[in-house]
């Protein structure tokens, strides 16, 4: 009966003990798994790294398609006026280049304003400089005064137009050209070239005439002033004191441009003082040469009253 008895309940005891270690293995088993389950699941940074990258990414795919329809419908607008007009693009760049031509034009427009001033500043000291060496200076037979042929390009591009204007004077170093025209008058040899109020540029002087370097229409003027007196004048008061002004384009040969004259009014005075001057516009050309002639010579005045000058228009 003991041993029965012992039998029994060592049997219950190994029961209970196998079925607690049952359990034990059951819970860790399961606490195991759920281990696993927790590693396997990402953390709350890296959840929230992954939004953000397939935000970014969705973000990109739409702004790429609303690109894409944006300058598609550019594109179209572009082919619809090309198809309208098949020389819009030629106008476009046709208009380009003229824009190009108009600045470029300005710009030498500002460069030629430059090199005027340049110029003009070299002239007046160029000027200053010889009339103190030389003071007002006289012309000299056979001498060229003012720019000559063979310096025509510096002329040509020179802005500044032809001019000049001679003062008549009776201080002659030697004999000047006598190659003038016969019957045309007392042909007026000196003139000063040279020094204020006178002066030449683009334009030659030699003995006497004007010699026209560039064509073009010019300008001519003149005034001859001259004196009467009773004593000098007395059988000739009434004969008209004529000016003449002439163009010379072939040796020994002179057309007539202009002609003015003056009759002294009152021949009882003693002594008068009488003017002649004329001017007109001519179109000249490269060589001519004109010279002024008057009637009496000897009653001319030298006081800067007597003048002889031209300018291109």
């Amino acid at each position: 009966m003991l041993r029965s008895g012992n039998c029994r309940v060592t049997e219950g005891t190994v029961l209970t003990v196998s079925a607690f270690i049952d359990n034990m293995n059951e819970t860790s088993n399961k606490l195991t798994e759920r281990r696993k389950a927790c590693e396997q699941q990402p953390s709350v940074s890296v959840r929230v790294l992954i939004y953000l990258i397939a935000a970014l990414l969705l973000g990109h795919m739409v702004t790429s398609a609303l690109l894409y329809v944006y300058f598609s419908m550019k594109l179209d607008k572009v082919q619809e006026v090309v198809n309208i007009n098949p020389d819009y693009m030629f106008l476009q760049i046709i208009k380009k280049c003229e824009i190009k031509n108009q600045i470029e034009q300005k710009q030498l427009v500002c460069d030629g304003k430059k090199s005027q001033l340049q110029h003009l500043l070299q002239q007046y000291l160029a000027n200053n400089t010889e009339e103190r060496l030389h003071g007002t200076g006289v012309p000299k037979a056979q001498k060229q005064i003012g720019d000559h042929p063979s310096t025509m390009v510096h002329s040509i591009n020179n802005p500044r137009r032809t001019a000049a204007h001679l003062i008549a004077t009776d201080r002659a170093e030697n004999t000047p050209d006598s190659a003038f025209p016969r019957n045309k008058g007392e042909p007026i040899k000196q003139w000063m070239a040279k020094g204020f109020p006178a002066f030449t540029h683009n334009i030659n002087y030699t003995s006497g005439k004007l010699v026209i370097t560039q064509p073009g229409f010019y300008y001519v003027y003149c005034q001859v002033s001259f004196r009467l007196s009773t004593n000098k004048t007395s059988s000739a008061s009434n004969v008209p004191f004529l000016q003449y002004i002439y163009l010379q384009r072939v040796q020994d040969q002179a057309t007539l441009l202009m002609k003015a004259s003056k009759t002294p009014v009152d021949k009882k005075q003693t002594a008068s003082f009488n003017s002649v001057n004329q001017g007109g516009v001519f179109e000249l050309k490269t060589g001519d040469k004109l010279f002024v002639t008057v009637t009496e010579k000897a009653l001319l005045s030298y006081d800067r009253a007597t003048y002889f000058g031209i300018f291109q228009l």
